[in-house]
């Protein structure tokens, strides 16, 4: 699946951009699960993973918002990192209970940096 067209927000600082965010999103068990991705373009490392829209079974699914060691896992992660669950051969632990909404964050990540990497030489980066 093509990700789709995204706004990118740049953080400069003296000129440079330090940091760049942008939505992605997965599907979740109950409906798309939305995330913020926050990328340091220099290093290409994933900087931050926040959730920010879904729908998920609260106490089960909502896990990927209110256990914050499950989005931490993504932060320091190189871009070509395997940011699938551990499950399917990647890097990210799954949260007991939530496994289809963990990967929706996980697929989420994935095609935003899919996303970033088709961009990033048009973001002057």
């Amino acid at each position: 699946m093509q990700p789709s067209i995204s706004t990118f927000f740049l953080a400069k600082k003296g000129g440079e951009v330090k940091s760049l965010a942008f939505e992605s999103s997965g599907p979740g068990y109950a409906g798309p699960i939305g995330v913020m991705i926050a990328i340091g373009p220099k290093d290409d490392l994933v900087q931050a993973v926040a959730v920010t829209t879904q729908s998920e079974t609260p106490g089960l699914g909502t896990k990927i918002i209110d256990e914050p060691t499950f989005p931490a896992q993504f932060a320091g992660k190189p871009l070509s990192a395997n940011l699938n669950l551990a499950s399917g051969g990647g890097q990210i632990q799954a949260i007991s209970g939530a496994t289809v909404s963990s990967n929706g964050v996980s697929t989420a990540v994935s095609r935003g940096v899919e996303l970033y990497q088709n961009v990033k030489s048009q973001l002057g980066l």
